[in-house]
């Protein structure tokens, strides 16, 4: 029985790590993705922010239900969009790396410190 613990506790630290390590890829794609976006590549975000905005003075409304207009966006509205994506793009992957980079590290160790106990336990 007690073995059969042993290696489910194994089981679940290596479990823990590698989901955690997955997000910790996840989140340093992001960074590197956003970064190359906002600073080399500005040309690709062209059409993550949409060229018109809504005009509530130019709303019809029919039935109670009322539809907002839409105008031409300025480049100082496109490029406060492009801005404000790209900061919570990066909120995100740094919230996402500070959250699963250390539930990664202390999983590992504990797994590697279980690890050497056992071989020290066999010999």
């Amino acid at each position: 029985m007690k073995y059969v613990m042993h290696i489910l506790w194994l089981f679940y630290l290596y479990a823990v790590a590698a989901v955690s390590l997955l997000f910790v890829a996840i989140g340093t794609y992001s960074i590197i993705n956003t970064s190359l976006r906002v600073y080399l590549f500005p040309k690709v975000d062209i059409g993550y922010c949409d060229d018109r905005v809504p005009d509530f003075t130019q709303s019809s409304c029919d039935g109670g239900m009322c539809k907002p207009g839409y105008r031409p966006a300025t480049d100082e509205e496109i490029a406060a969009c492009r801005e404000r994506n790209a900061q919570e793009d990066l909120i995100d992957a740094i919230s996402m790396l500070s959250v699963s980079l250390p539930i990664f590290v202390v999983h590992w160790r504990l797994a590697r410190r279980e690890r050497r106990r056992k071989v020290a336990r066999d010999i």
